[in-house]
C-alpha cells in the first residue's frame, strides 16, 4: 500500500510539472499506465507525439524520469526516457498499445541505474481533479530557433551517435540543419545530411536522393520522421533530447 501511495504522489507531481501556457491546436489526451510491479508511465499526447514521464519507486534517486515519443497509426511507440537538465538518455522506450493495455521494452543505456525488462501495463482512469489541472501540455517552446542554433540527439559509447542541429536560416521562414549519425555493428551506418527548408509552425521537411523526412521541434525534444525513401537503407526515425549549450 505504501508503495502504491508513493506512485500516486509522484504521478500527481508529474503531471503539475507539465503544465505550462503554450500547446499545438490539436487535442490534449491524457494517458496514465501502471505496470504489475506498480512502475507507472504518464504521458500526454497530441497527434502522434507524446511526453511525460516514467515513474518507479525503485530508482531511489530518480523517482520520475521525463520521457517523450512517437506513436503510429497503429499504436507502435518509439521513445526515449532522459534526462531533461543535461540531455543523458537512461533508455529507450518500445512497444504497442493495444486498447487499454500497453507493452512495453525498457531498454536502459549501459550507463543507466537499471536493467533491461519487459513491462505489461493497463491503462488507469486518471482522476478529475489531477485531469482539470493539467489541460495544457508544454509542447511547444515560445522561440522555436534562433541564430545560434540548437544540438538534439545522444551518443550511446561507441556504438551510436545521433545528433540534429537546428538554427535560424538566411531567410526568416527558413531554418539550416545537419543531421549526423554513425551506428556500428554488422552494418556500419554513417549518415551526414546539411540543408536548409521551409520552417512552417514548429515543423520542415527535407528530401535528398530518394530520402524525404520531417522534423518537428518541441520544447526539449524533436522528432524525426520518414516520410518515404530511405538512405542506404536505413531511416533516422525517432526522438532526439535537446543537449546544452556548448555541447555543439
Amino acid at each position: 500500500m505504501k508503495k502504491i501511495l508513493l506512485i500516486a504522489a509522484i504521478v500527481g507531481a508529474a503531471l503539475a510539472s507539465l503544465s505550462c501556457q503554450n500547446s499545438p491546436s490539436t487535442q490534449a489526451e491524457y494517458y496514465h499506465w501502471i505496470g504489475e510491479e506498480q512502475e507507472a508511465i504518464i504521458f500526454t499526447r497530441m497527434d502522434k507525439v507524446f511526453r511525460g514521464a516514467f515513474i518507479d519507486s525503485d530508482f531511489q534517486e530518480y523517482a520520475s524520469l521525463p520521457i517523450a515519443g512517437i506513436i503510429d497509426n497503429d499504436g507502435n511507440v518509439n521513445g526515449i526516457c532522459f534526462d531533461s537538465n543535461n540531455g543523458n538518455l537512461y533508455s529507450k522506450i518500445t512497444g504497442k498499445i493495444i486498447g487499454d493495455t500497453f507493452e512495453a521494452e525498457w531498454i536502459p543505456t549501459p550507463n543507466a541505474r537499471s536493467e533491461y525488462r519487459n513491462i505489461s501495463m493497463k491503462l488507469q482512469k486518471l482522476s478529475p481533479e489531477i485531469e482539470s489541472e493539467n489541460r495544457v501540455t508544454p509542447f511547444l517552446s515560445e522561440k522555436i530557433i534562433d541564430a545560434e542554433g540548437q544540438l538534439y540527439g545522444y551518443q550511446i559509447g561507441e556504438w551510436e551517435m545521433k545528433l540534429i542541429h537546428v538554427a535560424q536560416g538566411i531567410k526568416k521562414e527558413e531554418v539550416d540543419f545537419h543531421l549526423h549519425i554513425e551506428e556500428s555493428g554488422i552494418n556500419e551506418i554513417v549518415i551526414d545530411i546539411q540543408g536548409a527548408a521551409k520552417l512552417t509552425d514548429n515543423t520542415f521537411r527535407y528530401k535528398e536522393k530518394s530520402y524525404e523526412f520531417e522534423i518537428a521541434i518541441y520544447n526539449d525534444f524533436i522528432t524525426l520522421t520518414t516520410i518515404s525513401g530511405n538512405w542506404d537503407g536505413y531511416r533516422a526515425d525517432g526522438v532526439y533530447p535537446l543537449q546544452p549549450k556548448g555541447n555543439d
